[in-house]
C-alpha cells in the first residue's frame, strides 16, 4: 500500500483484506441489524445499504488503485526526476494519468459488480437499483 506510514499501511491492508473476504450480504445483515445495537444510532435501511455499499466498494477500489500505482513503469518516474519534476509533479503529470490508463478496465469491472451488489439490497427491504 501507498503509505510511507507502517501503521497506516497496515490499517488500510487489514480492511481491505477483511471486505474483500467477508460476504456482502453478512456486511449488509451485521450494518443494518448489528450496528444500532452496538451504538445508538437510527438509520433507514437505504441509508444502510448505501454505507455498507460504499465501504464495501471502496476496498475493492483502493486495491485497484494500489495496483495501477505499481503498474507504472519505473522508467517513465526515473524519466520524470531526470527533468527535474517534484515528487508531486511527478505524481500528477507522470504517474496519475498512466495509471489511469491502466485501471481503467478494473474500474469498470468494479462499478459494473457495484450496479449488480444492489440486488442484496432486498435482503433488507430496499427496492434495487433496476426495480420499476
Amino acid at each position: 500500500y501507498v503509505s510511507a506510514v507502517r501503521v497506516v499501511r497496515g490499517i488500510i491492508a487489514s480492511y481491505v483484506e477483511f471486505i474483500r473476504n467477508v460476504p456482502l450480504i453478512l456486511l449488509v445483515y451485521l450494518v443494518f441489524y448489528g450496528l444500532p445495537t452496538v451504538i445508538d444510532l437510527a438509520y433507514s435501511a437505504q441509508t444502510s445499504f448505501v454505507a455498507t455499499l460504499a465501504v464495501y466498494s471502496g476496498a475493492y477500489l483502493v486495491e485497484v488503485f494500489r495496483s495501477g500505482l505499481e503498474a507504472v513503469p519505473r522508467g517513465q518516474i526515473d524519466a520524470g526526476k531526470a527533468i527535474g519534476l517534484t515528487p508531486w509533479q511527478r505524481l500528477v503529470h507522470v504517474r496519475l494519468p498512466t495509471m489511469m490508463r491502466i485501471t481503467l478496465p478494473a474500474l469498470s469491472n468494479t462499478f459494473i459488480s457495484l450496479f449488480k451488489d444492489t440486488s442484496v439490497a432486498s435482503v433488507i427491504s430496499v427496492p434495487e437499483l433496476t426495480y420499476g
